[in-house]
């Protein structure tokens, strides 16, 4: 049984076996590359299943010249290796378009599309600037009230 289908289950009030139903039916296990347009963006992210237990899956998104975003994939682990090996499932011809890259500022995502889309813009996702500003902010705060 797989946990995370099992947490589903129960916090939604479906059985399991309509949990996996519904995803087999919902989710595609590869991408058809031929249906897309042009993309000119990626997001890769990386979340933790279970927090604290370094338990990892990456998303990819797609933004498309149309404005569609579309998941183009979740795959087990956040590393440099996992990350590049989803990269080079993309077509050249598709990768070639991309123009920029939205990301966390994990430094695996960040060197496997240096590597592998080197014309890409990297762009921080604005979740993860925020946080580093206020974390920044607050620091600050704290040292002015003790001197």
């Amino acid at each position: 049984m797989n946990a995370t289908v099992e947490d589903v289950s129960r916090k939604e009030g479906f059985s399991y076996a309509s949990v996996v139903g519904t995803l087999e039916r919902r989710i595609d296990a590869s991408v058809d590359w031929t249906l897309l347009s042009e993309m000119d963006m990626l997001g890769p992210d990386e979340i933790a299943l279970k927090k604290g237990q370094r338990n990892y899956v990456t998303l990819v998104t797609g933004r498309f010249r149309d404005g569609e975003i579309v998941i183009l994939g979740v795959f087990p682990g956040h590393e440099k290796a996992e990350v590049v090996e989803f990269l080079r499932s993309i077509p050249q011809r598709m990768l070639q378009k991309v123009q920029a890259v939205c990301c966390d500022l994990w430094e695996a995502s960040i060197e496997a599309v240096r590597e592998e889309i080197p014309t890409a813009r990297i762009v921080a996702d604005r979740f993860h600037v925020a946080r580093h500003y206020r974390k920044a902010a607050d620091s600050l705060r704290k040292q002015d009230c003790i001197a």
